[in-house]
């Protein structure tokens, strides 16, 4: 990931959650490893989860994605997997353990706040939010998105 550049030079991708920096012209690369301390302790650590997954959700229904019990059955022991073992988080015990846990349930609620955003359930507020965040049409709009209900 691109971490320093002249900001002069860049630019933000527009995107809620994963957002990256594109630069104008060639990147270097550091000799080495950069240490990123994302969180101060695990109460930090929940409340960043809690904003994040908002943010993912909107994103996500803003894009026209939807989802269903199959992605929450399915995803989130499947993040807790793919992080605890693949990505060996097994080999920081306790440590590795609690970050895994705490990945499960950012899946979860991202997909839960979505299926709650798909069914009305969020207030319309966080709905429109979600579009105009990421600019998508509403299917009741010119190029509108299919799925992407109009707000009522």
């Amino acid at each position: 990931q691109l971490r320093l550049y002249d900001r002069r030079r860049a630019r933000w991708n527009g995107r809620l959650v994963h957002e990256s920096v594109a630069a104008d012209g060639s990147a270097g690369a550091l000799r080495h490893e950069l240490q990123h301390y994302a969180y101060r302790d695990i109460t930090h650590h929940i409340n960043t989860i809690t904003h994040y997954t908002t943010l993912a959700a909107r994103q996500m229904y803003a894009e026209g994605r939807r989802t269903g019990i199959v992605e929450l059955l399915l995803h989130p022991p499947a993040a807790f997997l793919r992080n605890y073992l693949l990505k060996r988080g097994i080999a920081d015990g306790v440590t590795g353990f609690v970050i895994s846990v705490l990945n499960t349930q950012y899946v979860f609620l991202k997909f839960a706040k979505l299926w709650a955003l798909q069914r009305g359930w969020l207030d319309d507020p966080l709905r429109e939010a979600a579009e105009r965040d990421v600019g998508v049409p509403r299917a009741d709009e010119p190029g509108g998105v299919q799925g992407v209900p109009p707000i009522k």
